[in-house]
């Protein structure tokens, strides 16, 4: 008998298995949806508090030609996610004194502040307050943009639920972007208002963000109207820079001092009434060429799917802490750092600082500090703690038995990592708990797969290299080139039949052509929208996502993916992690090339290239095959985003130039990168080597 996740997937999906020409129209996606999978999403929605309840689950859009999610349901995401959770009851005169928010800076310079916890009656009455503030103030109204631009403050998530409160779209971008880039998503968006701290702290230092504000706005041909700065005053070796309300084009004001000075009469006491087909929210998505993706989220199917997968998938149940160690700037924030918590009635934690500040026991303690249920992080993350701490002394020394489950996504998690941290969780954790890849994107708004930790069944044993089953609405299928399905257990192309799950992206801001160029162009003959991933399901449903699509290599007609390359790799004892990418050869069109970064284990400090090359190989030809064997490798540093995903594009983009002799060329970075010099460096160490390579080529041959 199937497991009881591989059934709820099932009912919970609306295509029908085989027929994938009826996801070409629209009309095909809503006469294929399923009684049962009506009742299904319906149900669901149950789960929230409507001013208007849905009467279908999926149907003609009020604002769309396309169906929607819940389309006659009215209600409001900030309502959900406070509101309701502050309403005196019979059995509790006072709900909403309890933790909404625990807010933790690390960082050495917010030492004069670097923790506070704000209740939910808290959060409310200052979400209330800012509401006016922007209705009032900065005459936001219902359906305007607002673009917040801050650190990892609640002040950040009281401007978000803000926004959802008085109807207007929030378009969050991470703070620190350079000036030219928040001027793109300024453009795009052409907000009202902007929301910005006065600074931002990362671990080389207090970064100014009003100056990065101004030189946007100078450089938007649609400048705003208004700045409400945040000026964080308790911040060492940052002094706040005052506002000026004559500024022009854009009129500065101060937070604090507005929300203080705001009449009472100006709160915004109810929630503005939306649609579920309303947008709560962009998010754009970043490459390094070209214009960002404004990712478009509808709010009602978007509550009903974050609400569903918190208690099904996260297994959390109201009053438990999450711990999601992102940023609200990602997709990530959004979903699990803020909604989805308090849509449940969970305590989140704001995270201001990086895994290993001050030392690597510091995501152990805000576990044991705030009984944290669910820690989600990104693989990149635990690689640092495990490399600073290699035998989890410092996770030791942390009461974790309130721990049931850590999350990982964002990018790959080679089985090393959760063997490792699923035997420590046995060992230091609540009872049962498991190590849960899930792997999801900024489009999907919410996990495609992972293992679930529904209440109502025990979940399924974690399988390492694989990001668990898919979950409810997402129907995902592995095609070949042509859009045709593969076998299972064979590497293709991984895409989703319509409709798209509740959570997903609606349409792409003010560009609907580029909606259908970007995801659907591809395979439009079967109507299957484009992850952009590479991969396989195995033989027992289990969904294996092995690299971005254009991260496979035809090493002499064979497909091999990069990740299988690097969990090999990684394997080694000395080597913590690495990158893999394609090295052009005139012979096979490509072999692989690997930039490896070791531990920090005594042995390591004194491993050579060529030595480690030689043993790195020797593992690849026993797992993979002498095919997959190392054209070469160097040792160094992996440059990140600042959400930890490798720049594996960058980084091919430095191999291809410098194997063809061109050592100068300068590489391409996206804006979320982490740290350049890290890409300066690998440059250098990588330009090195083809020098030294083709210094050798071209050495006479002895003659004898």
């Amino acid at each position: 008998m199937p497991h009881p996740q591989q059934a709820i997937h099932s009912l919970s999906l609306l295509t029908a298995k085989g027929h994938p020409e009826v996801h070409s129209t629209a009309r095909g996606d809503i006469e294929d949806a399923s009684t049962a999978a009506q009742a299904f999403w319906l149900n669901a929605s149950k789960n929230l508090t409507w001013f208007r309840p849905p009467t279908i689950a999926y149907g003609p859009s009020y604002h769309s030609s396309r169906p929607t999610w819940f389309p006659d349901g009215v209600f409001n995401t900030c309502f959900e996610a406070l509101d309701r959770h502050c309403l005196p009851n019979s059995s509790n005169p006072k709900p909403g004194n309890r933790p909404c928010v625990h807010h933790v800076s690390v960082m050495p310079e917010a030492r004069n502040k670097p923790a506070q916890t704000l209740t939910y009656d808290e959060m409310l009455e200052r979400v209330k307050v800012l509401s006016g503030v922007l209705s009032h103030k900065l005459g936001v109204k219902k359906g305007d943009r607002v673009v917040i631009y801050m650190s990892m403050v609640p002040e950040c998530a009281i401007a978000m639920l803000s926004c959802a409160r008085i109807g207007a779209i929030h378009s969050v971008v991470f703070g620190g972007f350079a000036p030219r880039e928040l001027a793109k998503r300024i453009d795009d968006a052409q907000p009202v208002a902007i929301l910005a701290t006065s600074c931002g702290i990362e671990p080389r230092g207090v970064i100014d963000y009003k100056p990065l504000v101004e030189s946007a706005i100078k450089y938007s041909k649609h400048p705003p109207k208004s700045l409400l700065l945040l000026r964080r005053s308790h911040i060492l070796n940052h002094v706040a820079t005052p506002v000026n309300p004559h500024a022009t084009p854009t009129a500065e004001y101060d937070w604090d001092l507005e929300c203080r000075t705001l009449p009472k009469a100006h709160r915004v006491e109810e929630c503005e009434k939306m649609r579920s087909d309303d947008v709560l929210y962009t998010l754009y998505t970043s490459g390094t060429t070209a214009l960002p993706k404004g990712v478009v989220r509808y709010g009602g199917g978007h509550a009903v799917a974050l609400r569903y997968s918190m208690e099904h998938v996260f297994g959390m149940q109201e009053n438990d802490t999450m711990f999601t160690a992102s940023d609200l700037g990602w997709v990530v924030g959004h979903s699990y750092i803020l909604y989805a918590p308090l849509l449940r009635g969970c305590a989140t934690v704001i995270f201001e600082g990086k895994p290993t500040i001050p030392d690597a026991g510091i995501f152990w303690k805000v576990v044991e500090q705030y009984k944290v249920a669910a820690l989600f992080t990104a693989p990149t993350a635990l690689r640092a703690i495990s490399r600073n701490d290699p035998a989890a002394e410092l996770m030791r020394s942390h009461n974790l038995k309130s721990l049931r489950a850590v999350f990982l996504a964002g990018e790959r998690s080679e089985p090393n990592i959760i063997k490792k941290y699923q035997a420590l969780l046995e060992e230091l954790g609540a009872k049962g708990a498991i190590v849960d890849d899930n792997y999801w994107s900024t489009e999907s708004g919410s996990p495609i797969t992972a293992i679930s930790l529904s209440s109502a069944f025990p979940p399924l044993k974690p399988r390492p290299g694989s990001a668990g089953l898919p979950l409810p609405g997402m129907d995902v299928r592995v095609v070949n080139d042509d859009g045709v399905e593969v076998a299972r257990g064979e590497l293709g192309n991984i895409v989703l039949a319509k409709p798209l799950a509740p959570s997903a992206l609606a349409t792409l801001w003010q560009n609907e052509q580029k909606f259908h160029d970007a995801y659907f162009e591809r395979f439009k003959k079967y109507g299957w929208f484009d992850t952009g991933d590479a991969g396989m399901i195995d033989q027992d449903g289990y969904v294996h996502v092995l690299s971005r699509a254009d991260d496979v290599m035809n090493v002499a007609g064979h497909r091999l993916s990069t990740s299988l390359l690097e969990q090999v790799i990684s394997s080694h004892n000395l080597i913590a992690e690495c990158c893999v990418v394609g090295k052009p050869d005139e012979l096979k069109g490509h072999v692989p090339f690997a930039l490896v970064a070791l531990s920090a284990s005594e042995e390591a400090k004194d491993a050579q290239e060529v030595g480690l090359l030689k043993d790195v190989n020797k593992l690849i030809r026993e797992d993979i095959g002498a095919i997959a064997a190392l054209d070469g490798l160097v040792i160094g540093r992996l440059p990140k985003t600042r959400s930890g995903k490798t720049l594996r594009r960058t980084i091919r983009g430095i191999v291809e130039s410098c194997s063809n002799g061109e050592y100068s060329h300068k590489p391409v970075y996206p804006p979320t990168i982490e740290d350049v010099s890290i890409v300066e460096e690998a440059s250098q160490i990588i330009a090195e080597y083809f020098r030294h390579r083709s210094r050798r080529s071209t050495i006479p041959k002895a003659k004898f």
